[in-house]
């Protein structure tokens, strides 16, 4: 019944929409892996950070923010799916 729910609700995600670039910044994707968009400062920041275009294997460009003292940036879906497993792993463990 969970595994269910969970392949439901991955469905039913949006897509992160690609950001558009310009040339100079699909070269720096290309080249160093990510490119500088723009600063934004979301509900319960103190500060804006640096948004972040880059490509991920599987799913294509998304936008991110630098995470950690490595300033990782990391591809929301397979956050995600991750996520979504490790939840699924603890709920049958449980069961």
């Amino acid at each position: 019944m969970l595994v269910e729910l969970e392949r439901q609700r991955a469905a039913t995600t949006p897509k992160p929409v690609p950001p558009k670039l310009t040339l100079k910044q699909s070269l720096a994707v290309k080249v160093r892996g990510r490119a500088f968009l723009r600063y934004e400062k979301r509900e319960g920041w103190a500060h804006p950070a640096p948004i972040y275009a880059a490509k991920c294997d599987r799913h294509g460009l998304y936008e991110d923010y630098p995470h950690g003292w490595g300033n990782e940036l990391e591809c929301p879906i397979c956050l995600q799916e991750r996520v979504g497993i490790v939840r699924l792993g603890l709920a049958e463990a449980h069961t």
